[in-house]
């Protein structure tokens, strides 16, 4: 890797620097995100095309709009997989003994995944992908059980950890593609273990609080320093 003088970021609410405002009881973004952290640290642009929501198949929509209006870099940081391991909780709330899918099952996650990289690298870009920060999971099953039935979403999971598990695997799914492609890996994961996780993240359990976002901005900055 060399030095960037831009990086673009695709990815979803973690790697737009979308934080849950407790006062006001809904989302909105940090007033310092690490991209901002990274761009204001290396002097470089930073071209934030990540969105609230986004799973990869938003996020291959996403790529192939911005590669069409010529949008370029050196680097692109691809940030994906919290959403798509994600479920519709009130649907298992209302039938707790039915069948439940993730939004991507982890097949078809990692399927994707590799077409966005392969897109990515077609247009001149050097993917760079990320481990996904922990969920922490009994304040996620705390959040997602408001206004649904808390006991049969236990019901259906069998144990709260279930969550960070599954979230899990979907982490591990991006370092394992980025390991057998060769491509750099940003270990966002690896750097929320070396704190206290719940120190890092708002309510809800899964959204990278200011400080957690400052990490991820400091993890992403030496990345590129030392690139």
């Amino acid at each position: 890797m060399n030095k960037p003088q831009r990086v673009i970021l695709w990815g979803d609410s973690v790697a737009k620097g979308v934080v849950y405002d407790e006062a006001q009881q809904r989302y909105t973004l940090a007033r310092v995100s690490a991209a901002s952290i990274v761009a204001q640290r290396l002097g470089i642009e930073v071209v934030n095309r990540a969105h609230l929501g986004l799973t990869i198949d938003g996020g291959i929509a996403q790529i192939e709009k911005d590669l069409a209006r010529g949008v370029t870099a050196e680097y692109a940081v691809v940030e994906f997989g919290g959403n798509d391991s994600d479920y519709d909780w009130t649907s298992i709330s209302c039938t707790p003994d039915s069948e439940h899918f993730s939004k991507t099952p982890p097949e078809r996650f990692e399927q994707r995944l590799r077409e966005a990289l392969a897109r990515v690298a077609r247009a001149g870009i050097t993917p760079v992908l990320c481990t996904l920060p922990p969920i922490v999971s009994q304040r996620y099953f705390d959040f997602v059980s408001r206004g649904n039935s808390a006991a049969n979403i236990l019901r259906w999971l069998g144990s709260v950890d279930r969550i960070g598990a599954y979230h899990g695997i979907y982490s591990e799914i991006n370092a394992r593609v980025a390991r057998e492609l060769g491509l750099p890996l940003l270990d966002v994961r690896g750097t929320f273990a070396e704190h206290d996780p719940c120190s890092l993240f708002c309510i809800d359990g899964i959204h990278p609080n200011a400080e957690g976002q400052v990490r991820i901005g400091e993890s992403l900055s030496r990345m590129l320093t030392f690139a």
